[in-house]
């Protein structure tokens, strides 16, 4: 019972990072778009412009990723509270399979 406990945990883990991965790679592919769109805004002097489409998707992922940085930290808390626990209870079943 405890290893499937600690093999979901694991998958639970593994999967949040692959969610994070996933969405730090098309954080980085949109960034990516809005340079090479600024790039050429640049070129063609309308900076303005360029300032107005983009500033509601600059700020919408700027809260986006603060509110992504909140629930990985709070992830983060919850896996340690957790590895905590499973801590204890391999403690508790060591001294029970001593005794």
């Amino acid at each position: 019972m405890l290893n499937f406990k600690l093999f979901k945990e694991n998958s639970f883990f593994t999967a949040l990072e692959a969610i994070k991965r996933s969405h730090e790679q098309q954080l980085k592919e949109e960034t990516e778009q809005m340079r090479e769109d600024l790039l050429k805004k640049l070129q063609n002097g309308d900076h303005e412009s360029f300032y107005c489409k983009y500033r509601n998707d600059l700020e919408n992922l700027k809260t986006e990723i603060l509110e992504i940085t909140e629930k990985y930290s709070a992830k983060c808390l919850e896996n340690i509270s957790l590895e905590e626990k499973v801590n204890s209870l391999r403690h508790q079943l060591e001294e029970a399979h001593n005794e």
